[in-house]
């Protein structure tokens, strides 16, 4: 069993992630398996809370 609140801090991690991804290689050159990585999370997990790159980037630029 998931430990409570660990899905919102994930997400908020992986958006926070999106971020210094995108600013170390703009959108386009982004895997999800490097902003998993910046996440400290498997790229199955990042799959798991956001489904694709894209839903992970327009979530970024939806919060900000």
């Amino acid at each position: 069993m998931p430990k409570i609140g660990m899905e919102d801090f994930r997400r908020k991690t992986l958006i926070a992630a999106t971020l210094k991804t995108i600013q170390e290689k703009g959108t386009i050159d982004i895997r999800v398996s490097d902003i998993a990585g910046h996440a400290n999370v498997s790229s199955a997990l990042a799959h798991h809370y956001f489904g694709s790159k894209s839903q992970l980037i327009q979530l970024h630029y939806a919060t900000y």
